[in-house]
């Protein structure tokens, strides 16, 4: 083979083997490009995978907004297949809520090449209405021309519910705070800044702009004297130690001072450590003013009522010291001499008007302790027999006098062994029981007890007056409670009287938790009655309750404590100091006077008195303050537990009380009568004579 040859060879062998090698090339090229599009399809095939089962709704349309895919969701939710819904524009959920402009914007701001953004209510197949979020994004080629919209939507019906009821809820809120002038803050600890609504602004006279927002700012309002308070309340809170819940003072830039109450609650992270703090703030000003003017009105109220018990313990002492006087002397008259039948008469009529005096002070003063609230019942043992028996002994003559029959019936089943205050309740039966025997000219007048019901402890009465005397209108049965009331004004004039009784009796009744009532036929008598709850005396109260009679004292004995007995009368009143002489004589004791309590300390310095007679309102010094230098250790006095007894015309409880603690052993109020000085004297003299 020539070279020609052998070129030639190599020449087609070299083309064959270049013809190879691109033919392998293009078999390799193909077999990638196969594989890319293998690669290609699935992926496409997961996307189009994962459209479609997503929960969104997904809407693929063309350049014109005619749909070209939906995927699963939409169906679902719509109610429409894809079928139904391809080849078919948006349109087809329109529900007709949105206005014309809306649609116009959405498809100026996709046709611009933007995404658009939004709310809008679609309707379903069956009609029902839904809001959707969507996103509408437009597709575009590689030269930028748009030529498909793909729309992503969600629906937020709930939501949008759940957002409508928080507006509505706040909106209510906010109308509420300020309404009620409520100011809403929000501390935040760790960044020390606080945020507060309008309505705080308004409370603290301040605008926005000039509220920096922190902790330190808020108390730049607060007033000097209010900070360590409000500190104390803030760092309790955050401990844990006390819910924060403060009044306190603001000063406004006008320097005005306006009252807040504040509330505040702490919120803390998972390990218990504060974050933040929210509360409230409203303006208590108007009610800090109205508290302050009710407290000042009952600071009056008080003052006036004290002036008015004073006013009144005054009269009754000026009224009772020349009554102590009459009605003293004519007692005296009574029981030491003998008197011709017409100066009897004479000093009857002196006893009988100076009790209807008397009678009237003590109801005046019972109205007036009653009315202030300062009558206070007392809870002792007594006797309910004793007490009726007592009441009727002291009525007996008058009635005897008119000719009237007086009687008291208790039911056998009345328990009588009682607690309560028996002064007061004898006080009621001898208000009643007087006025049946002033109304009554012939007849009956009768007092019935009887039981309503009986527990362990307590027993509730009924007690009944009747009488067949003139009886009331009924008219009037409405009106005899009320005070300075009677059935009409020629009663009045023909029987007396200042229409204070029943209402006492009304008074005292209803502080003992019972009921009073009337009955009555004009001109066939009258019926009273009233309840009373009263406690039963147990079987140890019972033996506590017999008395224990003393040792009579013989003549010989009496007289020899009377001779030497010699007692101290402190009295600035010179007839006062002459009638307890008199009576004091004539009961066989001596008795020395003196005008005040420092001339009482001057005798008492001198003498070993047995017993002092002290009145309380006297010059220089006062019965209270002679008592307290009396007990005193450091006096001069010879003896300083001699039995003192006080005397006064001011007839309340306190009263006695006042003399009780000032030291004074007794009381005797004035006007006293001779049997009441015997009986005093009998009581204290026996166990401290020489």
């Amino acid at each position: 083979m020539n070279v020609t040859s052998i070129i030639v060879v190599v020449l087609i062998l070299g083309t064959i083997a270049i013809c190879i090698m691109h033919q392998s090339w293009l078999f390799r090229k193909l077999f990638e490009r196969e594989g890319l599009q293998r690669q290609l399809s699935k992926q496409a095939r997961l996307q189009s995978a994962a459209l479609a089962a997503t929960a969104n709704v997904i809407i693929i349309t063309d350049k014109n907004g005619v749909i070209e895919w939906v995927n699963h969701a939409f169906n679902t939710f719509t109610g429409y297949s894809s079928a139904e819904a391809i080849g078919k524009t948006p349109a087809l959920l329109k529900s007709g809520k949105q206005e014309d402009w809306f649609y116009k914007n959405l498809w100026e701001t996709i046709l611009s090449g933007q995404t658009w953004h939004g709310e809008m209510i679609n309707r379903r197949k069956d009609s029902t209405l839904y809001t959707a979020e969507k996103t509408i994004t437009p597709m575009k080629n590689d030269h930028g021309e748009i030529t498909h919209f793909i729309a992503v939507g969600q629906d937020i019906t709930e939501r949008k519910k759940t957002e409508d009821t928080l507006t509505q809820f706040i909106d209510r809120l906010s109308l509420a705070t300020v309404a009620g002038g409520v100011g809403v803050w929000d501390h935040d600890l760790i960044n020390n800044t606080m945020t507060w609504d309008e309505q705080m602004f308004a409370l603290y006279g301040i605008t926005r702009e000039s509220f920096s927002g922190t902790y330190e700012a808020w108390k730049e309002r607060v007033h000097p004297d209010d900070l360590q308070l409000l500190d104390h309340a803030m760092q309790m809170a955050l401990e844990g130690q006390k819910d924060f819940d403060i009044e306190f003072r603001v000063v406004w830039p006008d320097k005005t001072l306006h009252n807040i109450c504040a509330l505040g609650l702490v919120r803390h992270d998972a390990f218990g450590r504060p974050l933040r703090m929210i509360g409230t703030n409203w303006d208590i000003t108007k009610r800090k003013q109205e508290e302050l003017e009710l407290r000042q009105a009952k600071e009056e109220a008080e003052l006036a009522n004290k002036a008015k018990s004073e006013f009144l313990a005054m009269m009754s002492h000026e009224i009772r010291t020349p009554l102590n006087v009459i009605l003293g002397y004519s007692d005296l008259l009574a029981h030491t001499t003998t008197v011709p039948k017409e100066q009897e008469g004479w000093l009857h009529t002196i006893n009988e008007g100076g009790q209807r005096l008397l009678s009237l002070i003590n109801d005046i003063l019972d109205h007036a302790k009653i009315e202030a609230e300062k009558m206070v019942l007392e809870a002792e043992k007594f006797d309910l027999k004793s007490n009726i028996d007592h009441t009727l002994d002291l009525l007996k003559l008058l009635a005897n006098e008119k000719g009237l029959n007086l009687t008291a019936k208790i039911d056998p089943d009345v328990p009588v062994l009682l607690r309560g205050d028996e002064l007061r309740i004898r006080q009621i039966l001898t208000n009643l029981l007087s006025n049946a025997i002033k109304f009554t000219q012939k007849g009956w007048c009768t007092l019935q007890v009887s039981k309503d019901a009986e527990e362990e402890r307590f027993v509730t009465l009924r007690f009944k007056v009747s009488d067949s005397g003139i009886g009331i209108k009924s008219s009037m049965l409405s009106e005899v409670f009320k005070p300075f009331q009677q059935a009409d004004t020629s009663t009045t004039r023909k029987y007396g009287g200042t229409g204070l009784g029943l209402t006492i009796c009304s008074k005292l009744v209803g502080m003992m938790g019972g009921t009073i009532g009337v009955e009555s036929k004009e001109g066939e008598g009258t019926l009273f009655w009233f309840t009373l709850i009263l406690e039963k005396q147990t079987f140890t109260d019972s033996l506590r309750s017999i008395p224990q009679s003393p040792a009579p004292l013989s003549l010989t004995e009496t007289q020899k404590m009377r001779r030497y007995s010699r007692l101290l009368l402190v009295e600035d009143d010179a007839f006062n100091q002459q009638y307890a002489r008199t009576m004091i004589s004539h009961l066989g004791y001596s008795i020395d006077v003196v005008e005040n309590g420092v001339e009482a300390l001057g005798a008492l310095s001198k003498t070993d008195y047995t017993l002092v007679f002290m009145d309380c309102m006297m010059p220089e010094m006062n019965g209270y303050d002679a008592t307290q230098a009396i007990r005193n250790s450091n006096s001069a006095v010879l003896n300083h537990n001699i039995p003192i007894i006080g005397l006064s015309a001011n007839a309340m409880k306190e009263d006695r009380e006042a003399c009780l603690q000032a030291g004074m052993n007794d009381f005797i109020g004035k006007p006293c009568f001779l049997k009441d000085m015997k009986a005093m004297l009998a009581k204290w003299i026996p166990k401290n004579g020489k």
